[in-house]
């Protein structure tokens, strides 16, 4: 059984664009979207949990964010993070992950991230 789960990617899109993608997983099942453009030095990325649901936010400086998803997800506790770099197709790639953080904070809008 596939575990269910949300992830948040910064991504090549078919035609080459750095895009940033969502999939949520249940029931073995992944729903994908894409989300907006994104530029080619690489993006912030956090998942949030809020009252029983999640929010996926995406930022090209680290301070203002955009709402790429929310849903929920109804499966037990304790909820694992983790940070993965991968390339099923191509020559392979290079992932740099910095200022990583897990927080126990609480946002303040949804929308804008804050």
């Amino acid at each position: 059984m596939t575990t269910p789960g949300p992830k948040v990617n910064y991504e090549l899109a078919p035609g080459g664009v750095p895009t940033i993608f969502s999939v949520v997983t249940r029931n073995g099942r992944s729903d994908d979207a894409i989300g907006p453009v994104a530029g080619d030095v690489g993006m912030w990325l956090r998942i949030s949990s809020l009252d029983g649901g999640y929010a996926l936010h995406c930022s090209s400086d680290g301070r203002a964010w955009q709402l790429v998803r929310q849903f929920t997800l109804d499966f037990p506790a304790p909820v694992r993070v983790g940070l993965e770099a991968q390339s099923p197709i191509g020559k392979g790639c290079r992932a740099v992950f910095e200022n990583v953080q897990l927080t126990n904070s609480r946002l303040e809008h949804l929308f804008d991230g804050r």
